[in-house]
């Protein structure tokens, strides 16, 4: 299961000042230095993974580092840099090579094993080199089992249904795509853009007039599924 950070939600990060490099996630959002994600898992059993995107202007090569964790025990968490991954729970210092652009994808993955409590994983990532510009950085990992599951032939689930101030809607696509509101009109009354892969999107819906709306999935400009959404205050 991929799980993308909410924004919003995956929050909001400060640019960190004079850093020659960078770790964003897949939304171009800066990660800073002390920072903390915020994932909510849906499923206790399987891998779940945030996607990440490391460049930096000075050197071809980064260090990346599990620096702690407070998982429960039979938890596991793992990371893959570029095309290496590494044992779960591996907390030796690995120096990865970037690509030609000086570029590499950070994929951090994390298997609660059937566990219900809180985890954080704390991450350390610097310049070959240049360890006093280092980001630290933290996930924490919880679990909500009661978000409705995608079954089969579903794209997309919102719950709650009927929505007071807040709706989640929870999307499975193959390709980027768009999650469009519109109100029973017809009027188009807000836009998501959707990342491939599995992932779950705030929507606030406490500026809205009660009423009936509809949530569609959008692929090239083609609405691919629309379902019901009903807001009550």
């Amino acid at each position: 299961m991929r799980i993308h950070i909410l924004l919003g939600i995956f929050l909001a990060f400060a640019s960190f000042a004079n850093a020659q490099y960078t770790v964003t996630d897949y939304n171009d959002v800066n990660v800073s230095d002390g920072g903390n994600v915020n994932i909510e898992l849906t499923d206790n059993t399987a891998n779940n993974s945030v996607h990440f995107h490391l460049f930096s202007s000075n050197s071809s090569q980064i260090i990346f580092q599990v620096l702690s964790s407070t998982q429960p025990g039979g938890a596991t968490n793992m990371a893959c840099v570029g095309i290496h991954c590494y044992p779960p729970n591996n907390y030796t210092t690995h120096t990865e090579s970037l690509d030609g652009n000086n570029e590499a994808m950070l994929v951090l993955y994390y298997n609660p094993n059937g566990t219900t409590e809180t985890a954080i994983v704390t991450y350390k990532i610097y310049e070959s080199g240049n360890q006093s510009n280092a980001i630290t950085f933290s996930i924490t990992y919880t679990i909500n089992t009661g978000i409705p599951q995608i079954k089969t032939g579903e794209n997309l689930v919102a719950f709650p249904n009927p929505a007071n101030d807040m709706v989640k809607i929870r999307y499975n696509v193959k390709e980027s795509s768009k999650l469009i509101v519109y109100n029973i009109v017809g009027a188009q009354v807000t836009e998501k853009s959707l990342l491939p892969g599995n992932g779950i999107v705030n929507i606030e819906t406490i500026n809205l007039p009660a009423g009936t709306y509809f949530y569609s999935l959008v692929s090239e400009s083609k609405a691919t599924e629309t379902k019901r959404l009903v807001i009550k205050h």
